[in-house]
């Protein structure tokens, strides 16, 4: 988790969260419910729910260049 200042006058402070600790956010939202993790984490819920439909779309793009691959292993056999 690094945290970087903003340029700005009103000095506010960002958090960026590497990718493994995203997903065990995304685990304890799973056990505990997204409202409880976020105040366990201190997070936002919004964050969380950002966080999952990022994974989400990853998954489903990683998902198609898959069938993309095989579909072009196929092409090229025949």
């Amino acid at each position: 988790m690094n945290k970087i200042k903003s340029p700005s006058p009103k000095s506010t402070t960002y958090t960026h969260h590497s990718h493994e600790y995203k997903q065990e956010a995304l685990k304890l939202t799973k056990q505990m419910g997204v409202g409880k993790a976020a105040l366990q984490l201190g997070v936002h819920e919004s964050q969380l729910y950002q966080w999952r439909k990022a994974f989400q779309h990853a998954q489903t793009v990683s998902e198609r260049e898959t069938s993309l691959a095989v579909e072009n292993a196929r092409l090229k056999r025949e």
